[in-house]
């Protein structure tokens, strides 16, 4: 090896060298920087609320009608890798059951659709709402937008909603594998769930989220009902959130897999406050399933990009008199 060689190894050495000190110093200075401004802020008492014209009383009051104005049923769904569900069960993924007398349900260009989930509506606890027989079942489009219309949320396109009101428990596996639907247990990468699970359900009662596009509207309802005069929303929503028990009783609360009550979001409610789309029909959320020992596969999971949620909405006269041809698809992640 040369001298040259070697003087530029030396040089190189101790250019990192300094590099990886000065960077060392400043991340020391930022962390005793952090250690003291939280120390100081730890000693300081909690600015005081903005003036809002309402009375810490009356907030409360108005949350309350909120809440009593807005509690659903909601069906929680418990997934479960064991026992595996068949073709008739509810389920996440897998084999989809079908009529054969029905078309395949495909997109516009004929590319068949993947069961996203199944419901064995007979086995629900009563809710007054959902058919009381059948299957309802949720179909997307195996693609990099999952079906979804960015646009046009209710196209229909690339996602399906079909209710079988009768099941023709004569329908085999293999009946319906030579329909050659593409499904979750195909190792695809352009479906958010990998895997089947098992669905159950169990009821609950909640309340309208903060990330519902609805919440404002039920504010000033609650409000008028109360007879308050609201401030504007900017001023009341940074008085709210200045409240650990508003945010962990408003913020995020409808997280999970369900039926009806009401949804959550990662980025924000797409619909609009005048939505005709005022149900919310199902939820599926992102889910791990615990390996049943280290290194055991194949992965099982549900993955909207990077742990998101998926939603789909029906209109409360559609939901009414069975109709699932009108339904609102959307999903977000982080």
């Amino acid at each position: 090896m040369s001298d040259n060689v070697i003087f530029i190894l030396i040089i190189a050495f101790a250019i990192l060298f300094w590099a990886a000190l000065i960077l060392f110093i400043i991340i020391r200075r930022k962390r005793r920087e952090g250690g003291t401004a939280r120390k100081n802020a730890a000693g300081k008492r909690p600015a005081p609320l903005p003036d809002i014209g309402l009375s810490p009383e009356e907030l409360d009051r108005l949350l309350a009608r909120m809440e009593e104005n807005t509690r659903r049923e909601s069906l929680r769904a418990v997934l479960s890798a064991e026992p595996a569900p068949d073709l008739f069960d509810s389920k996440v993924g897998g084999l989809p059951y079908w009529d054969l007398s029905r078309p395949y349900p495909a997109d516009k260009n004929g590319d068949p659709l993947a069961l996203l989930a199944q419901i064995d509506l007979a086995q629900l606890p009563e809710n007054g709402l959902l058919p009381r027989e059948g299957l309802l079942q949720f179909f997307i489009l195996p693609d990099d937008l999952y079906g979804m219309d960015f646009d046009v949320h209710d196209s229909g396109n690339g996602f399906r909603v079909v209710w079988h009101e009768t099941v023709d428990r004569s329908v085999t596996e293999d009946a319906v594998r030579a329909l050659a639907p593409p499904t979750s247990l195909d190792g695809r990468d352009d479906l958010p769930h990998c895997g089947v699970f098992a669905l159950r359900f169990v009821k609950e009662t909640v309340h309208i989220g903060e990330d519902d596009a609805l919440f404002d509207r039920e504010l000033r309802r609650a409000a008028a009902e109360l007879g308050f005069r609201l401030p504007d929303v900017f001023s009341l929503y940074r008085a709210l959130q200045q409240s650990k028990e508003y945010t962990e009783k408003w913020v995020g609360i409808n997280e999970g897999t369900r039926l009806l009550g009401y949804p959550y979001f990662v980025q924000g409610d797409p619909r609009s406050e005048d939505t005709p789309y005022g149900v919310l029909l199902f939820q599926l959320d992102s889910y791990f399933a615990p390996k049943a020992h280290p290194g055991s596969s194949p992965e099982r999971s549900v993955m909207w990009g990077d742990a998101g949620v998926g939603n789909f909405f029906i209109r409360q006269e559609d939901l009414r008199e069975k109709r699932f041809d009108r339904i609102y698809y959307t999903w977000d992640c982080g």
